[in-house]
């Protein structure tokens, strides 16, 4: 099923977006901020759509969006503004940001749920099979790092903590989150377990000096770097 995020400060709003998306046959999650909204997104990878108001309490939507447009991970998530600034220049600028609609209030259910629907048939795109990184590239299906063209040795869990770092690229990583995120469901994994399989990356990258791009973050995590 399709997930789209709702954020929105105004729960009646959010109530009433939720309703008639969930008639539509979506899935609905719920932020009434801004960095919520980061939070879930971050956490959900299943989010397909964002619906997201221009005035939030903690910074503006178009933040938040720029913020989105800056990220590798997310710069092509489907965002539609959804704001009672219908006045042509703030319309303009919505899209100058990067929204790929533009919705003004007061509108109908039907309406809506057409735009999602728009909205997302443009932006459907198939999963890439490939992803990169400097000279490294991953066949996500074959599960296998390569270097110009030659397998690189790498095991399976490594494998899956390296792309999760180059999917989120300059984003600061709990360990606690890697493990949600990387780690198979097993009682006896701890975040000491993250720490090993980071040291064991750095140990393949070091071979293209690449070893540096995974940076500690004190008392935070690990951050893959963009460039150095």
């Amino acid at each position: 099923m399709t997930t789209v995020l709702v954020v929105d400060d105004e729960p009646p709003i959010r109530q009433m977006l939720k309703l008639a998306l969930t008639r539509g046959g979506f899935e609905v999650v719920e932020a009434e901020t801004a960095l919520k909204a980061l939070d879930e997104i971050n956490r959900n990878k299943a989010i397909d759509l964002v619906l997201l108001d221009w005035m939030l309490p903690d910074m503006s939507g178009t933040s938040l969006l720029t913020q989105l447009r800056q990220s590798s991970a997310y710069k092509l998530l489907p965002v539609i503004m959804v704001t009672a600034k219908a006045e042509e220049n703030n319309v303009l600028r919505g899209f100058s940001m990067g929204a790929d609609d533009y919705i003004t209030k007061p509108f109908s259910p039907k309406e809506l749920i057409a735009r999602v629907q728009a909205v997302l048939k443009r932006s459907h795109k198939p999963k890439p099979k490939l992803l990169s990184f400097k000279t490294l590239s991953f066949d996500l299906e074959g599960k296998r790092l390569m270097h110009e063209g030659k397998q690189v040795k790498c095991g399976r869990l490594e494998f899956n903590l390296l792309v999760y770092f180059v999917q989120n690229v300059n984003r600061t990583l709990s360990r606690e989150h890697l493990l949600d995120k990387v780690w198979p469901a097993q009682k006896d994994v701890t975040e000491r377990t993250v720490d090993v399989h980071v040291r064991r990356i750095r140990q393949i990258l070091e071979a293209f000096e690449y070893q540096d791009y995974i940076r500690s973050v004190r008392g935070e995590g690990y951050q893959m770097l963009e460039e150095l």
